[in-house]
């Protein structure tokens, strides 16, 4: 609850590239912002599933859960 994990990966890595920051919601859109190309968010299903989703289903073109 106090951090998330969020991975990148290129069409040009083997692996993601992962990084743990502070779990709030103005850091992940923040973070996914400063991405460009196609951003698919992966949610952990919890709780706050379809809050997250609705939070920034206008920020990435797919998510899933």
């Amino acid at each position: 609850m106090k951090t998330m994990a969020l991975a990148r990966m290129t069409a040009h890595q083997a692996t993601p590239k992962v990084i743990e920051r502070p779990a709030e919601l103005q850091e992940l859109k923040a973070f996914l912002l400063t991405l460009r190309g196609r951003k698919v968010l992966a949610i952990e299903e919890t709780t706050s599933t379809h809050w997250l989703y609705v939070e920034s289903h206008e920020i990435v073109e797919r998510s899933l859960s």
